[in-house]
């Protein structure tokens, strides 16, 4: 699922535009439920200490950004600043973190507009306590848990209604998805993707 809007607005007499986009991948986790070599329930953990067995379940990965944004050109491209949440519900910690990137907004007074961003977040962090079990001498002790964010998307826009109108109802589609490499404690590298259609307002 996702879902986004945007609004643009002139301020100290330069052209700006403020975003909020929201995603939320879901995906199975399999096991075998041995526990033996080979088993895709098996699992890494926070911090790489060894391996653990994970039933079957459904996981679920959500990302919220707000977006910042100055037009540099026409038609509507901006350069932008950027503040990420994360959190999924397999027990990792919820992370946050800055970050920077480009976008092109759609035309929405055109029938038909192509529209992309692209942002990268380099440190999206979260505080984390070793539980019980950990080895090392770390149990109770908390780490910094993080990853590098690369976030992108590129879609059109067909205006379904509204072309010469402030309100109008346009075809979304396109492609979208992100790529996350860990810096530390992070038990693996990840990305999510995938094609995406809905509907959209102008207003």
């Amino acid at each position: 699922y996702a879902a986004r809007g945007a609004v643009e607005f002139p301020l100290f007499g330069l052209p700006w535009m403020l975003e909020g986009d929201y995603r939320s991948f879901r995906y199975p986790h399999i096991s075998a439920g041995t526990g033996l070599p080979g088993d895709p329930g098996l699992v890494t953990v926070i911090g790489g200490f060894g391996q653990t067995l994970v039933p079957s379940f459904t996981a679920k990965d959500t990302d919220l950004d707000g977006r910042l944004g100055l037009k540099v050109a026409d038609p509507r491209i901006y350069i932008g600043v950027g503040y990420l949440h994360r959190d999924e519900n397999y027990g990792y910690p919820k992370q946050n973190g800055f970050g920077f990137g480009a976008e092109k907004l759609p035309d929405l007074n055109q029938p038909f507009s192509v529209y992309g961003s692209v942002y990268y977040y380099p440190s999206v962090t979260a505080n984390y306590t070793f539980p019980a079990g950990t080895p090392g001498g770390l149990v109770g002790t908390t780490g910094k848990f993080t990853d590098r964010f690369l976030k992108y998307q590129i879609g059109v826009s067909i205006l379904l209604t509204g072309v010469h109108d402030p309100f109008g109802v346009f075809l979304d589609g396109g492609y979208l998805g992100d790529s996350i490499r860990g810096k530390t404690l992070s038990p693996s590298d990840a990305s999510h993707n995938g094609a995406y259609l809905g509907l959209g307002l102008k207003f």
